[in-house]
């Protein structure tokens, strides 16, 4: 699955403003660097060792100050970055995941080279091919979720997809969820997810699956919640002497 991305990383001081906080006040911060990457790390566009940065920085403001973007949803998302912006692959949204919940390791090791996963709820997934519709609204394509596993790579900077199950549109997970391995073993074949939202109103329901780790999913098991949300889901090990699940 090729997909175009533009992903902006500010480096050692600017760890923090990745989650949305500033650098804070106070005097000019030291240790800053900004580098902006094509396909989720795999082409460095500009890299910039000594960025014009201020004593209450924020990424996207080390953005604003020293590259050209462009913005929406009122500026708090960045659309593209030196006339780079997220296109068309194949008739898929090209940007990761929309409301994500719920992220877990898949390996374990957590730092370096690592799997992650998470739950892609969806909510106003944008549509690409000139159109800034969102989905669910009125001549829009309908809301779907899915869950991707990426291998993270600390010293490239890149996050390469290795597994993507898209789920069917009537199962759309509106709110909360999780994914991970299933079992006390990490590095698992498996892929387990909840999904919390299908339905938010009476009466409220919620789908969990175990599906194998494999470009077409099967699914092992799956539990249908009826009267609840289950907001997030864990495999718990057995409880019984030589019995395991």
């Amino acid at each position: 699955m090729k997909r175009a991305c533009i992903t902006a990383i500010a480096a050692a001081a600017l760890a923090a403003a990745l989650a949305g906080c500033g650098l804070g006040p106070g005097s000019v911060p030291t240790g800053v660097h900004l580098t902006v990457t094509r396909g989720f790390g795999a082409q460095v566009l500009t890299k910039t060792s000594a960025p014009k940065a201020g004593g209450a920085e924020t990424v996207m403001s080390l953005l604003l100050r020293n590259d050209k973007i462009t913005t929406k949803y009122g500026g708090g998302f960045v659309q593209s970055i030196g006339g780079q912006s997220g296109g068309e692959a194949g008739g898929d949204p090209t940007d990761w995941f929309y409301a994500q919940h719920g992220p877990s390791f898949t390996t374990a090791n957590t730092t370096g080279i690592f799997g992650l996963t998470l739950m892609d709820n969806g909510n106003d997934r944008m549509y690409p091919g000139g159109t800034t519709q969102t989905c669910g609204v009125y001549g829009a394509p309908v809301c779907y979720s899915t869950v991707p596993v990426f291998q993270i790579n600390e010293s490239t900077m890149t996050a390469t997809l290795t597994f993507h199950q898209i789920v069917p549109p009537a199962l759309y997970n509106q709110f909360g969820g999780n994914a991970e391995v299933p079992g006390p073993v990490p590095e698992s074949d498996h892929i387990e997810y909840d999904l919390c939202g299908v339905s938010v109103k009476p009466p409220t329901s919620s789908q969990i699956f175990e599906v194998t780790n494999e470009q077409n999913p099967q699914t092992v098991w799956n539990l249908k919640l009826t009267g609840a949300n289950a907001y997030r889901a864990y495999r718990l090990p057995s409880l019984y002497p030589g019995v395991q699940w």
